[in-house]
């Protein structure tokens, strides 16, 4: 049973170390995932201001091209009506000097093509398609680590659902050592017509002992829960059955019991011995040693 009990709870201890290590690692790609993430949207940002502002650019070129041939229409219109209006001048009287110089119109259709010229610049040092590659392999990435995480994710809940499986088998077990010890206390108890019951507080680790003197006509009042009412013949007595109870759940090859029975007077020792070489006889897979400045005999 000890070896079992000591074999589950190295795998329980492994099995937590695994989880501390999966744990960190969920935490070190939950990081990296983080960063991916961040990286990816700063990069769509990026690329929606660049296509944001390649629209507004093309719009603008749209604008500036539509106002360019309207101006000039209308500066061919103007010309005409300036042409007709010189010759119908003419046939009435001689030219006279124009008061706003022709270069007016010129100037007007130099600084339009000059502010077309301006938005086109701001765009030549950008690469749209070299930004959509970027998006591209930040997606990938993202999506190569959402699985790693889904996979260390299932392995940690895999882990977690074995480990409590560990942990019911291991309280079964110690369930059952405190059952067995307690009902082999009694049997123990009851050489010495005595009957006794174990009490095992696993979460306080505390081990209570009660005794009841099986007198007739017993009441409540035989009942004994403080080892110290009990004389030191009794209390020694109860000690060895104790220890005989765990040594029974106990895989141990050797059990030594030294001065056991220094505070028993003779009718205990008698009944401890009797008790002890009947124990011995029937586990003869395991040694006892007995020291003890009394005769065995």
């Amino acid at each position: 049973m000890i070896r079992r009990r000591n074999a589950l709870n190295r795998e329980q201890e492994e099995h937590e170390r695994k989880m501390s290590e999966v744990n960190r690692r969920i935490h070190t790609l939950e990081t990296d995932l983080n960063r991916l993430k961040r990286q990816q949207d700063q990069s769509m940002d990026r690329l929606m201001q660049a296509k944001a502002k390649q629209v507004k650019a093309t719009q603008q070129v749209g604008r500036l091209d539509g106002e360019i041939a309207r101006k000039a229409a209308e500066v061919a219109a103007a010309a005409a009506q300036v042409q007709d209006s010189v010759d119908k001048a003419s046939s009435i009287c001689g030219r006279i000097e124009d008061v706003e110089h022709p270069s007016y119109y010129n100037a007007q259709i130099h600084e339009l093509n000059h502010r077309m010229t301006v938005e086109k610049a701001q765009f030549d040092h950008m690469d749209l398609c070299e930004l959509e590659l970027d998006v591209q392999e930040k997606a990938g990435k993202l999506n190569q680590k959402a699985i790693e995480f889904k996979n260390l994710s299932d392995n940690v809940h895999h882990v977690s659902a074995m480990l409590v499986k560990r942990k019911l088998k291991w309280a079964a077990l110690r369930k059952e050592i405190a059952t067995r010890t307690s009902l082999g206390f009694n049997k123990f108890m009851m050489k010495r017509d005595f009957a006794g019951k174990l009490k095992f507080d696993h979460t306080g680790q505390r081990l209570d002992v009660a005794v009841v003197r099986n007198k007739e006509g017993g009441t409540k009042l035989s009942v004994v829960n403080d080892m110290k009412q009990l004389s030191g013949g009794e209390r020694s007595f109860t000690q060895v059955s104790l220890l005989m109870a765990l040594g029974e759940c106990i895989e141990c090859p050797f059990r030594v019991m030294d001065e056991f029975d220094v505070f028993m007077d003779s009718i205990n020792r008698t009944l401890t011995l009797k008790l002890l070489i009947e124990t011995a006889k029937t586990e003869a897979t395991k040694q006892f040693i007995f020291v003890t400045p009394n005769d065995l005999r």
